[in-house]
This record gives structure tokens, sequence and C-alpha cells, in this order.
């Protein structure tokens, strides 16, 4: 296999959070509540990350989209191999399990993803911010109509601002 920029295998389409199922036991410390995922996000992230180093790694702390696809740049230019679907999957894997999401800023595919919301409550997310402005803060974001304020206090560590 060929190793692959993160530029080149489009990045920016992230699986819709409601095809996730059951988590890794692995993540579970980074929250009380595991995120669901897809075992093919899973398969990915193991066949990529553990020949060089333990999976659990990744789990040392939540991170950003930019912050995830800069590590994995690394990973590739230090010799990390897969296809542009791997890379994908692994990079939706990382977000969904150690993932940090700016509610001001991201898109409701990565709100969803990270937040494990449905599509229709991160798109609430995203509208009610244009329509409003930027959330001043965490109780603002549990008032927005149509989303499930205890879905958010779960994942209350992977919001910022």
């Amino acid at each position: 296999m060929k190793s692959r920029k993160l530029a080149t295998f489009g990045l920016g389409t992230p699986l819709l959070a409601a095809l996730l199922v059951p988590t890794l036991a692995a993540s579970a410390h980074l929250s009380s509540t595991p995120v669901p995922q897809d075992p093919k996000l899973e398969r990915a992230f193991f066949k990529v990350c553990s020949d060089c180093h333990e999976p659990e790694r990744a789990f040392e702390a939540k991170r950003t989209r930019g912050d995830w696809e800069s590590i994995l740049e690394k990973m590739i230019e230090k010799g990390a191999t897969g296809t542009d679907q791997d890379f994908e999957l692994v990079l939706q894997y990382l977000l969904s399990q150690a993932g940090m999401v700016n509610v001001n800023q991201s898109t409701s595919e990565d709100i969803a993803l990270v937040l494990g919301l449905t599509a229709k409550e991160a798109d609430a997310i995203v509208a009610f911010r244009k329509q409003n402005g930027n959330y001043k803060n965490f109780d603002a974001l549990t008032k927005v109509p149509d989303v499930d304020a205890s879905k958010l206090e779960k994942h209350k560590e992977s919001v910022i601002f």
C-alpha cells in the first residue's frame, strides 16, 4: 500500500453519527459515557495505527479535527501506510472517540460525530448559531431547541467555544 497525504482524500466528509454503534473500551477513560462507533472505523484505526505504537496512545488527550489531521500527516511522513479510505476512517474514529469540537466554528457533521448527536440535532445547533450568533458557554448550547441537552451533557468535555 502507498502512503497518502490527508489533503488528497476528502476529509471534509464525515460519516453520519447515526451510523455509529458501540465503543472500544480503551477510550472509556476519556468520557464517562462511551461514544458509539462504526466497526469499520475501529478496524481502520487498528490497521493503520497499531504497527508503530500502542493504539491507546491516541486516547491520551482529546483533539480537534485540525489537530488530528496534523497528527495523521506526521504519521504519514514517518511511514504510516493505508488507502485514502483507511485514513478517512481513522480520522472519523479519532474524532468520535477522542475528538473536540468548537461549536462556534465546526460543521454540523463534525458536531454530530464528536458529540454523538443526530444530523438533525447538529443542524439545529448550526442554524441557531447562524441566527443568534456564537454560543457564549455550555449553558447557552443546552438551550438550543430540538437538541437533547442530556446528550450534550454526556459530551460536555468535548465542547469548546
